[in-house]
């Protein structure tokens, strides 16, 4: 966008090279200008409630807070939103209809481009979208599952898992993340689910493949995601299910610091008011085999 000069004569050759590099721009972290979130995504809707996420920076100028901006139409922001931290997740109250948004990066007074935009439905009659990152486990004759439920579409109200094998077919099961079977015959399955609500059906999530019976077949990968934020004195943990690997069929939360604490979960969120102090935080994934390795740990002052 800045004119390069050219020079004709050959002695200044070395000259122009240099004078040109400085013309050019400098990087956005050079200039002040902090780089957009990644990743955005809804990683709830129930309801009128939206909980979205996002990856921070990995470069530039340290964010200082985020800004969610949305609207009816793409790059539309009827509505802008401050978080007010540098927390890389924010809980809103949405009214009914279909939405656009996405998220900027604020450091200081400078204002990053915008993330990837999403497209968020609220009690709107669409048919859901697949399930991800179905995960088995498997000990003996039983057989344990994890996935994620995904917002790209209506909100899911039933799941459909799908089994190839003998026997086959497909089995209803309850709205969750978590399923276990016991007692389930000799034989090599595929399974995949699919969400649906009273406006449709999902298409599959990835297939997974688990022969019966079977030694336990490992513990679970860290959980993805991992975020610890305070409002107030107001400690709130978040995390994702793992990405691959065996499936947990819950979490272990351990805290130390101001003081110490394990807690055992099969939600992948905790709150809760605690005194002020310094709060040191992982999770790990549990399941028939044991516990896994835990996350990286994080830290928060409560003043």
């Amino acid at each position: 966008m800045i004119e390069r000069r050219s020079f004709a004569a050959p002695g200044c050759a070395l000259l122009a090279l240099l004078i040109a590099s400085w013309a050019w721009p400098l990087p956005a972290e050079a200039q002040g200008t902090p780089r957009p979130p990644t990743d955005l995504y809804a990683a709830s809707i129930a309801g009128n409630e939206v909980e979205l996420r996002w990856t921070a920076p990995s470069s530039g100028p340290t964010p200082t807070d985020y800004v969610l901006e949305g609207g009816v139409n793409p790059g539309e922001a009827l509505v802008s939103i401050p978080v007010g931290s540098t927390v890389t997740a924010l809980d809103v109250t949405a009214p009914n209809g279909m939405f656009y948004v996405r998220v900027y990066t604020l450091s200081d007074s400078s204002r990053s481009f915008a993330s990837n935009e999403i497209v968020i439905f609220v009690n709107q009659p669409v048919a859901p979208s697949a399930p991800a990152y179905l995960l088995a486990t498997v000990n003996g004759s039983s057989v344990s599952l994890a996935w994620r439920n995904t917002f790209t579409g209506g909100t899911p109200e039933l799941l459909l898992l799908d089994i190839t094998g003998t026997p086959g077919g497909t089995l209803p099961i309850r709205l969750g993340e978590v399923a276990r079977f016991a007692g389930v015959p000799g034989g090599t399955y595929t399974l995949s689910l699919r969400a649906a609500n009273s406006s449709g059906t999902s298409s599959a999530s990835n297939p997974v493949t688990v022969t019966i019976p079977a030694t336990c077949t490992g513990v679970p990968e860290p959980p993805a995601e991992f975020i610890v934020f305070k409002e107030d004195n107001t400690l709130f943990v978040r995390w994702e299910s793992p990405l691959a690997g065996p499936a947990p069929v819950g979490y272990i939360v351990t805290v130390t610091g101001a003081f110490s604490v394990t807690i055992t979960t099969v939600d992948r969120a905790l709150s809760g008011t605690v005194p002020p102090g310094t709060y040191n935080i992982d999770v790990r994934g549990d399941n028939a085999c044991g516990a896994g390795t835990p996350t990286a740990v994080q830290s928060v002052v409560v003043p």
